[in-house]
């Protein structure tokens, strides 16, 4: 008898390690799972945070050049000018001469750069070509 019932103590100790190594091993792989759900999510914000930059500084870019491809068509003598919106800064610059001139636009925004650049003919006012 006195053996059955140390039997019965040792499963009891057993179930108890057997229930805390399981409590352990589920928690371990919670811990993986919540990290690994964070990182890709903060990894999403990162790429989602980049293009949303991205795609304000070809705007702001864009605005710039046309900004100043509207003055060249004012004014044939328009050499350029520097614009600034919020955190962002651009810079028109027109080179050439007589009929065909390029404009030139350099962005910046918030630490992210773009170049861009149209050549124009001025009378009668077009634009032949449109690079980043």
């Amino acid at each position: 008898m006195k053996n059955h019932l140390q039997h019965q103590l040792q499963l009891k100790r057993n179930s108890g390690y057997i229930l805390i190594f399981s409590i352990i091993i589920i928690a371990s792989i919670m811990t993986v799972v919540v990290i690994r759900g964070a990182l890709t999510t903060t990894t999403n914000l990162e790429k989602n945070f980049t293009l949303v930059n991205e795609q304000k500084i070809e705007l702001y870019t864009e605005g710039c050049l046309e900004e100043g491809l509207i003055q060249m068509n004012r004014d044939e003598g328009y050499a350029g000018d520097s614009y600034s919106i919020d955190s962002g800064t651009c810079v028109v610059s027109v080179s050439g001469s007589g009929n065909v001139r390029t404009v030139s636009a350099s962005g910046e925004l918030d630490g992210y750069f773009m170049d861009l650049s149209a050549d124009v003919t001025l009378v009668p006012f077009v634009i032949t070509s449109w690079d980043e």
